[in-house]
């Protein structure tokens, strides 16, 4: 069986409806609609299955509540971050330390400009956008962990059919500053 229908039995287990997956046309919507580009592994996802439940985002509702909810949820992880900005250990790597909190914000804030991207996926899980294949990370104010090698094997981790403890991080692509450890 393959991973994907092994993975929809268990959204169907769970009582996640699943729909069928989004057109060409939609991902063009949403991509103008979000001013992003979506990564090939989420189109390859996304235009296979669209789940729909408790957490899951529904892509293809385009209510003005929901459109607005969503882009309230892109922009969560970078309000976060900058909220908690204070708590933050510096690291080394982003250059020199800033020697006051309002240079330190500033810095912060212009790292977060040059981040990658992040799509959410369910609840406070985010795909970053990049070249390459990329981990889903889990991000709540600035307690970030790294929750699926990718796409797929997040969802694995996810919804129980893969351990967390078991994701292979030597094999995980590295994500500036969403993984250079904030805290």
């Amino acid at each position: 069986m393959s991973k994907l229908k092994e993975l929809m039995l268990i959204f169907r287990k769970q009582n996640i409806r699943i729909e069928d997956g989004l057109t060409k046309n939609e991902i063009q919507e949403l991509e103008n609609l979000y001013h992003v580009t979506f990564p090939k592994e989420w189109i390859d996802f996304y235009s296979q299955l669209l789940p729909i439940g408790v957490d899951f985002y529904n892509w293809r509702d385009r209510s003005v509540e929901n459109i607005q909810f969503i882009k309230e949820v892109f922009l969560q992880p970078y309000e976060d971050v900058l909220a908690c900005y204070e708590e933050i250990e510096w690291n080394s790597i982003w250059g020199e330390e800033p020697q006051n909190l309002q240079d330190k914000w500033v810095k912060i804030n212009s790292l977060l400009e040059k981040a990658a991207r992040l799509i959410p996926i369910y609840g406070h899980r985010y795909l970053p956008i990049m070249e390459t294949t990329a981990p889903v990370l889990s991000i709540h104010d600035i307690d970030i962990i790294c929750y699926g090698e990718n796409l797929l094997d997040y969802f694995f981790v996810e919804f129980g059919l893969k351990k967390q403890k078991d994701i292979r991080f030597e094999q995980v692509v590295h994500v500036p500053f969403w993984m250079d450890e904030l805290y």
